[in-house]
């Protein structure tokens, strides 16, 4: 998959599961910006590129795959409102139906994923113009059709302090929801959680993360995935500061924690170090109970080397994950998935001089120790 002279790929994401692997990214062109997507049944080979947005596009789209065999699609389009579009199985993509309301506000970053049952959860951060707090909010949409059953679970301030960022959200087998998001404090930022178990409500706030402090430590980027024991992996950047040659010089570390919703993480440290930082960490899990790790290493604006590591069943990582490098160069917008017997697949964005490519690997995660 590449991009002609005019066009720009962005937003890169795969997931995978009973029903097949999924690819999507925004095309972006002179003239518009469109949600494209490849399908590839299970067993199959990948289909046609098609058009699944209408609306023009902001750069800000995620995706799920569900147990029943389904996919869902979420992106905010130029009026900042998100959309989603379903895919049933063995049937088209939905069209997309409007889940936030309407402006004006900014593009409205979001989250996806399905239940077991087929209902789609969405979450999103909603920020209007500095002329309110920024809020959080999920929607349950049954079965793909909108519902219209949101509400807030958390808010920020109309100033940077208390901030909202980065919203993200996973259903467990038993269809507990679990939904975590970065927030500003003090001197940093730290990451919390909150869950909803089936038929329940939103329980309160708990940190994933230590806090952010006076000397710049930030805690940002997470993301999550739950597999089959109902086990959660979350993974987030650290952020840290270091006297350097031009004063205070920044670096970044990948931690992934585990845990059951609504319980202790535990917290490891995966990849980065001074003068190099761990850029964009991506986790999934499968319904075995494997769980992969990717991450990519550089320093500055330089050529970026692309690492994993794997969690086995009933296992745990290491503190120091063996990893060896899975791609290097130009990259960017690392996304992987995995199937239920721990096949993971891992696609990402690679530069080189004018043109721009989807690179994609795939091996068996649970025989070789990771990608």
């Amino acid at each position: 998959m590449s991009a002609g002279s005019f066009d720009r790929l962005r937003e890169v994401h795969v997931v995978a599961g009973p029903g097949g692997t999924l690819v999507t990214w925004v095309k972006v062109s002179e003239e518009d910006s469109v949600v494209q997507a490849r399908f590839r049944p299970k067993g199959g080979h990948f289909g046609p590129i098609r058009d699944i947005s209408h609306d023009p596009v902001y750069y800000l789209t995620a995706s799920a795959a569900g147990a029943n065999g389904g996919f869902a699609v979420s992106w905010s389009n130029s009026d900042g409102v998100v959309q989603v579009t379903v895919r049933r199985p063995h049937r088209g993509f939905s069209t997309p139906v409007d889940v936030s309301g309407p402006g004006p506000a900014s593009p409205a970053f979001s989250d996806i994923a399905v239940d077991s049952n087929g209902n789609v959860v969405v979450v999103w951060r909603r920020d209007d113009f500095g002329a309110g707090p920024t809020t959080l909010h999920v929607a349950r949409l049954p079965r793909g059709d909108w519902h219209g059953n949101q509400q807030v679970i958390a808010r920020g301030s109309t100033d940077e302090a208390g901030e909202i960022e980065d919203p993200r959200i996973a259903v467990t087998p038993d269809r507990t929801v679990v939904v975590v998001w970065s927030q500003v404090e003090a001197g940093g930022s730290r990451i919390y959680s909150r869950v909803r178990r089936a038929g329940s409500i939103f329980s309160r706030r708990v940190p994933v993360s230590g806090s952010g402090d006076s000397r710049g430590l930030a805690n940002d980027s997470p993301e999550l995935a739950v597999d089959g024991d109902g086990l959660v992996s979350i993974v987030f950047r650290k952020k840290f500061e270091y006297p350097g040659e031009y004063g205070k010089e920044p670096y970044r570390t990948a931690y992934v924690a585990t845990g059951k919703p609504g319980g202790k993480f535990r917290l490891r440290r995966l990849g980065g170090g001074l003068g190099h930082s761990a850029i964009d960490p991506q986790v999934t899990a499968s319904r075995n109970g494997t769980s992969t790790v990717l991450w990519s290493e550089g320093a500055g604006s330089g050529p970026l080397a692309v690492h994993s590591a794997t969690r086995l069943p009933g296992g745990k990582y290491s503190a120091k994950p063996r990893s060896r490098p899975l791609a290097d160069g130009y990259i960017s917008e690392v996304s992987v998935a995995s199937s239920g017997d721990g096949n993971a697949v891992a696609v990402w964005r690679k530069s080189d001089g004018d043109s721009r490519y989807i690179k994609t690997a795939s091996t068996r995660a649970w025989k070789r120790g990771g990608l």
